[in-house]
């Protein structure tokens, strides 16, 4: 990436105009200078992995206080940041790619690419290596990407949780340049992160806190010579680093393979993984005596109908036994299912069983959302820029669905009395309920419907 003043640069687009022929130099002369956000991972990226444990983000770009164009209306230019800033960055890097190789390979290809050759960053104002969980592959360096001969695959390793864990796993190094290159591996450690401290919290932190511990990688060979156009596969051991269960630490490092040659560009891999069992990760937030039913406040019925602030988590918390009347058009009449994730499952659901008779009725259903089945995201802030306690609701008039088929066709249930559950799949489990599932009785209620 290179740097110049404004001015130099209105002069340089002037004398470009004026002839396309026009060649610019620079002298050799180097300058030190504040670089913004000095090539680390910005403040505000968030942590990975996603919801499968697999490996997200995949690579970083520059994307904090970028100058770039904005509708004309605003300005033209504006100095913003965001993944916005950034993944334009990458679509750029891939045109780039393209026109210096003259072809025109598959996105996943560029990918692979673009991820062996990335730079390896470190945490902001520290000699630590910043987690694969947030800087993926590393920062983006198009020139490395041009000029390697070299790649590995897969482009990164998801070594999942303790009990899924991928001990033994195979890379192939593959040499695509025109003579024998002898490769030297090499392992990257990363401090691996926790983020329930201390254990038994259901809410994770907003930043995660560095162990002192990682992760280690045992090679087939060290050593690996191939020749030109050809491959070699080498097979890694892992062990996970050691650490509390209940911790859930989530541990990376990169795997690098050194070409002998002094001007040989090293290529790598990252990979991630978690200590302990993904399952056991909490997904309801419970700290806060959620998931929860309530009414609304007044006779508004969407988003301001629960009474919840950043400070007052008191709210019209419903005993079982309630009875809803949902004949009548006087507030309160509605139940509101109140819930806030702090980890994602595959499987969100509402389960509506007969109290008498301990039958399965249905899953929760409104004509505004549809059916409360599906999968779901952690709920992105405890407490929002307006300082409002941010959640999820479902309202219920009655009606529920037989199964979790998008086609599945509606019916109000008679008065009665209902026993509501809040069920959240587990991550990486095979969904068959209970056993699957973070089991959330909230009582029985009776509803009176017409």
């Amino acid at each position: 990436m290179g740097v110049i003043e404004y001015q130099a640069g209105i002069t340089m687009m002037v004398e470009y105009r004026k002839s396309h022929d026009t060649k610019i130099s620079f002298d050799a002369t180097a300058s030190d200078f504040i670089g913004e956000g000095s090539g680390v991972p910005s403040a505000f990226s968030s942590f990975g992995l996603d919801g499968e444990l697999r490996s997200k983000p995949d690579l970083g770009a520059p994307g904090g206080n970028i100058l770039s164009v904005y509708p004309r209306a605003k300005g033209s230019y504006a100095v913003l940041s965001g993944t916005s800033m950034s993944s334009s960055y990458i679509a750029g890097s891939h045109a780039l790619y393209m026109q210096a190789k003259k072809s025109k390979p598959r996105g996943d290809e560029i990918r692979k690419v673009l991820k062996n050759t990335a730079s390896i960053s470190r945490d902001y104002q520290t000699s630590e290596i910043s987690s694969a969980a947030k800087q993926g592959s590393g920062l983006v360096n198009v020139l490395n990407a041009v000029l390697t001969t070299t790649s590995i695959s897969p482009d990164h390793i998801d070594l999942l949780d303790t009990v899924h864990f991928k001990k033994s796993v195979k890379i192939e190094i593959k040499n695509s340049g025109k003579y024998t290159q002898t490769y030297t591996l090499s392992h990257v450690p990363v401090n691996a992160l926790s983020s329930y401290y201390p254990p038994g919290k259901t809410t994770p932190l907003g930043t995660p806190i560095a162990a002192g511990i990682w992760a280690t990688v045992k090679f087939s060979s060290t050593k690996v010579k191939i020749a030109a156009g050809k491959s070699a596969k080498v097979t890694l051991t892992f062990q996970e680093p050691a650490g509390k269960t209940l911790d859930f630490l989530v541990y990376s490092g990169f795997v690098v393979a050194t070409p002998s040659t002094k001007d040989g560009i090293a290529v790598h891999v990252p990979y991630t993984g978690m200590k302990g069992d993904v399952g056991k990760v909490p997904i309801m937030d419970k700290d806060e005596g959620l998931p929860g039913l309530s009414t609304p406040t007044g006779i508004d019925t969407f988003p301001a109908m629960v009474g919840i602030s950043g400070d007052d988590l008191s709210w019209n918390r419903m005993s079982p036994g309630y009875l809803f009347d949902l004949t009548s058009d006087l507030p309160p009449f509605i139940p509101v299912i109140v819930a806030r994730l702090e980890s994602h499952t595959p499987d969100l659901t509402i389960r509506v069983f007969n109290t008498d008779t301990g039958k399965f009725e249905g899953f929760l259903f409104n004509y505004h959302s549809g059916s409360a089945v599906g999968p779901s995201g952690r709920t992105p802030a405890k407490v929002d820029v307006d300082g409002v306690f941010d959640y999820k609701y479902w309202t219920w008039y009655g009606y529920v669905v037989n199964t979790e088929s998008p086609s599945a066709k509606e019916r109000l249930l008679p008065s009665g009395t209902y026993t509501i559950v809040v069920a959240a799949q587990r991550k990486l489990s095979k969904g068959n309920y209970p056993v699957d599932f973070e089991v959330n009785d909230l009582g029985s209620y009776r509803i009176k419907t017409a």
